[in-house]
């Protein structure tokens, strides 16, 4: 009888840890697709509705904004298809003046080319924008054209793969 109740209380013990564990490491959690490519090639994707992603037990700062990076345009920068992005959006502390030539900026656009978020790096600042660039085969791309300063929402500073479980702060 012994025997038994140890065992019973074994198997809670222990089955009821595996399962947490099991459990967190399905974490999902819905997150906004931030494209890093050419905008004229993201015309598949719906970039304005969130996407569940399994984010397993990847560490997620509440202070930042996370989004899933589409396309392969920011490799240069390490920044893959299918990483998790933590983004500091700006607010009283954080403003558009912190912004530094390098930094890789959160946009979002609503026109008729392109609805969503997309990830470009700053390059340098002209008048009331950016002018912005990503990578084509590893090498610079200038964005179309500059992106006013009302469009850009934050910048990139933590980037996460969540295949390798590895995490970048920048």
């Amino acid at each position: 009888m012994i025997t038994l109740i140890t065992f019973i209380l074994a198997t809670l013990f222990f089955g009821g840890r595996i399962l947490y564990l099991f459990l967190r490491k399905r974490k999902t959690v819905n997150l906004m697709l931030a494209e890093a490519g050419p905008t004229a090639d993201a015309k598949e994707e719906d970039f304005r509705t969130p996407v569940p992603v399994r984010v397993g037990d990847m560490q997620m700062d509440s202070s930042l904004e996370y989004f899933l990076v589409k396309n392969n345009c920011m490799n240069p920068r390490h920044i893959y298809s299918d990483d998790v992005i933590g983004v500091q959006l700006f607010d009283d502390d954080f403003t558009i003046a912190d912004v530094k030539q390098g930094d890789v900026l959160l946009i979002y656009l609503d026109d008729d080319r392109f609805h969503g978020h997309k990830i470009r790096v700053m390059d340098y600042p002209e008048g009331n924008a950016f002018h912005t660039y990503y990578y084509i085969g590893g090498k610079i791309q200038n964005s179309s054209e500059p992106h006013a300063f009302d469009t850009i929402r934050g910048v990139v500073r933590e980037i996460n793969h969540p295949y390798t479980n590895k995490s970048i702060q920048s």
